[in-house]
């Protein structure tokens, strides 16, 4: 019976020890929460009361600034109106809202003659800890607006990068589409035509042509799959085949788009500016580096040459020479690689009717320019397939000359 009683004392002490230990971790975690909710209201506070920026734009209304005050009025008075309103005297701080704090909320922007804009902001129904229910309500509510939060820098960062991918994307078709009108001008100024006629004493373009040999024909498929004008003609007698546009509206496009670009044959595009009504722009005759229109000139007057007695691979331009191509200047087109200029004198005609003509001859023939030639052409590539063939074999050629 001693025993007994020894034993259900000790029994007693447990059960105390035990109750004590629950007791301290029920104050541990009841200090942990406090902690926290501490931490919550303290981060509510600065970065909702104190900065009032808590918003999200979702649409503009116009409204009185006597509707405005009745409004702000009436929910004054309500009794269980837990919403918050700040007035921002300026329109020009809504542009200075930080990122973080974008969160979810309504704009109502008043008339412009006011510059007043009205934010509302998030109901924050923050209670005391004492209420373990409204506590853990306000810990959801903060939960939410980290997770509001992030989703919105998600969304932006995703909107960013598609615009930043599209500005590429337009960047680089913007780029094509330069070089593409430049090269169409270099080729409309070695075998384009602008046919003007005199059609009841008014001057008329009827159309714009580029005629080149059939070995050529991917000059003119080019030009067509570019513009979308046009079409493409092949002559029966002759090897030869044409592109043409004679519609009013297409050729209108062609000249504006050529307008401040050509240059040998100014002198027609400027009579196709005034049939137009359109302002004439005198195009630059200092060619910058890398134009694509030297490849336009070379693709449809100009030569690769395969010279055997020299050892290397050269091109050749041949232009009338006139007050216009007096004034082209080729120095900067091709980088480090300055083309050999000069006059010279051809016989053309045939019997009574032969006259002395003068061109102006381009030449890039140094084999330490090669490099430099075959290079341009990679960036600006020629249309004409024998043409570009031969320069392509340029850095083949090279590797075998310095082998030797």
């Amino acid at each position: 019976m001693a025993l007994y009683n020894y034993l259900s004392i000790i029994n007693n002490y447990n059960a105390i020890d035990y109750m004590r230990e629950t007791m301290l971790l029920s104050g541990c975690l009841l200090l942990l929460i406090l902690i926290l909710y501490l931490i919550s209201t303290h981060y509510i506070k600065n970065n909702v009361i104190n900065e009032k920026l808590i918003f999200l734009p979702l649409e503009k209304v116009e409204i009185d600034e006597k509707n405005l005050k009745k409004n702000l009025s009436s929910n004054n008075k309500s009794k269980n109106n837990n919403t918050r309103y700040i007035l921002i005297e300026k329109k020009e701080l809504l542009n200075k809202v930080p990122a973080r704090t974008r969160c979810g909320a309504e704009s109502l922007v008043i008339k412009n003659s006011s510059q007043v804009g009205l934010k509302k902001l998030w109901n924050m129904n923050i209670q005391s800890a004492e209420n373990f229910k409204g506590f853990s309500e306000t810990i959801r509510q903060y939960d939410n607006l980290e997770n509001n939060t992030n989703t919105l820098l998600k969304v932006k960062n995703s909107l960013n990068e598609k615009k930043r991918t599209l500005s590429i994307k337009e960047n680089k078709k913007r780029i094509s589409d330069e070089k593409f009108w430049a090269y169409l001008a270099g080729i409309m100024d070695g075998d384009g035509y602008f046919q003007i006629r005199t059609i009841n004493g008014k001057r008329n373009l009827v159309s714009i042509e580029v005629k080149v040999h059939n070995r050529d024909l991917r000059i003119l498929t080019r030009i067509l799959d570019k513009t979308h004008k046009g079409r493409i003609y092949n002559y029966k007698s002759d090897p030869y085949s044409k592109w043409k546009v004679s519609t009013k509206e297409e050729m209108k496009y062609i000249v504006k788009k050529l307008n401040g670009l050509i240059r040998l044959r100014a002198n027609y595009l400027k009579e196709c500016c005034e049939i137009y009504n359109l302002e004439y722009k005198e195009a630059d005759y200092n060619i910058k580096e890398n134009d694509s229109y030297l490849s336009g000139l070379v693709d449809s007057d100009g030569s690769i040459v395969l010279n055997y007695t020299g050892n290397r691979i050269e091109c050749n331009l041949e232009i009338k020479y006139n007050e216009y191509s007096e004034k082209l200047n080729l120095d900067n087109v091709i980088l480090n690689y300055i083309p050999n200029t000069i006059i010279v004198k051809k016989k053309v005609g045939k019997g009574s009717n032969i006259m002395i003509k003068e061109y102006k001859r381009y030449s890039y023939q140094t084999v330490r320019g090669m490099m430099w030639l075959y290079e341009y052409f990679m960036k600006n590539r020629l249309y004409s397939d024998f043409k570009f063939f031969r320069v392509s074999k340029i850095k083949k050629f090279i590797e075998n000359w310095n082998l030797n």
